[in-house]
């Protein structure tokens, strides 16, 4: 949990941050397949939003 490391936050905060974002995900998945977006562009947008979730839940 680098970010969690460099931004001075406890690593059990931290964690609970990360498990709210991914319990937010299914909503999140919801609200850009009924946006306006063309869906080429939908798949990309979640591709990026788990990514970087991905990302900030690296431990170590």
């Amino acid at each position: 949990m680098e970010l969690s490391k460099r931004l001075g936050l406890i690593e059990k905060r931290a964690e609970r941050i990360i498990d709210n974002f991914q319990l937010k995900l299914a909503e999140m998945e919801q609200m850009v397949q009924r946006s306006f977006l063309p869906q080429e562009l939908k798949e990309i947008y979640m591709k990026n939003v788990i990514d970087r979730l991905e990302r900030i839940a690296e431990k170590g």
